[in-house]
């Protein structure tokens, strides 16, 4: 994985069910990053948009941030609307809500929206997800259905993200679903890409494109498939177990940092 060219901005991937209450230490660190505004909390992922937006307004209001909007895509028309994109275009912390990350995806790639969130990323401002919303901001996202996830066809599901952390494949609410087996077969079928599972309340923050800390109470899952010998993803049988040879997993903790470019953990000060 070769060195990527360096952004002022910051992305946060948040594995889902975040600290809502108390020391709110993650999306404290959102909000801190994103001082003093304007926010734009995108509802896209969420079948419950009100709902979901209820939630987020208040909480990052109390945090410190201003002008806190709502971005409701309840169809992809909506990303294609000159105002929706100049509401983004304004601001300092777009952050994606959990849901479908594939509702995601299709109301939001190759819009007028999008390209305003890249430019927001690529000026310095931060792009925040959680659960659903930390998926899609990888190259690829892991789809399956429950029950079978240790199967080989749980890892033919995969679909495309937004691309904005590229060469990964992201999963979230990682050690609370069992979600290994569905990692390892998604990386063993994209061997060039690293697969990076966050647990609940924890983030990795990705400064500079190339290294991120991870930041709260529980782990983050590296697979690296780079060395791997033998997989049966691709054999046909879908009803078989994983099996994959010379695997590489690292486990991180708050504070560690891991270094994409050379693949490589940095133990935490």
């Amino acid at each position: 994985m070769g060195r990527r060219r360096a952004s002022c901005g910051s992305l946060i991937l948040i594995g889902g069910s975040e600290e809502k209450s108390g020391e709110r230490l993650i999306l404290s660190a959102v909000a801190r990053r994103s001082m003093p505004g304007p926010a734009v909390i995108c509802t896209a992922a969420s079948e419950s948009p009100d709902e979901v937006w209820a939630i987020y307004d208040p909480l990052f209001r109390e945090l410190g941030l201003r002008q806190v909007s709502h971005l409701r895509l309840t169809r992809r028309e909506h990303a294609e609307d000159p105002n929706a994109a100049a509401m983004v275009s304004r601001a300092k912390l777009v952050f994606l809500s959990g849901g479908d990350q594939v509702n995601i995806t299709s109301r939001l790639s190759g819009t007028v929206v999008f390209d305003a969130l890249r430019r927001v990323y690529e000026k310095g401002g931060v792009i925040a997800g959680t659960s659903a919303g930390a998926s899609a901001l990888g190259q690829t996202m892991p789809v399956s259905q429950p029950g079978g996830e240790h199967k080989v066809s749980a890892s033919f599901y995969l679909v495309q993200g937004l691309g904005l952390f590229p060469e990964v494949i992201v999963d979230q609410h990682f050690g609370q679903r069992g979600r290994m087996v569905r990692l390892i077969g998604a990386v063993a079928e994209n061997s060039r890409l690293l697969g990076i599972g966050i647990d609940e309340d924890t983030a990795i923050v990705l400064s500079a494109g190339c290294e991120f800390e991870v930041l709260g109470g529980g782990a983050v899952y590296i697979v690296d498939g780079k060395q791997v010998s033998y997989n049966n993803v691709q054999t046909g049988n879908a009803d078989r177990p994983v099996s994959v040879f010379d695997l590489k997993v690292h486990v991180l903790a708050s504070g560690d940092r891991f270094d994409v470019a050379s693949r490589r953990p940095i133990e935490g000060r």
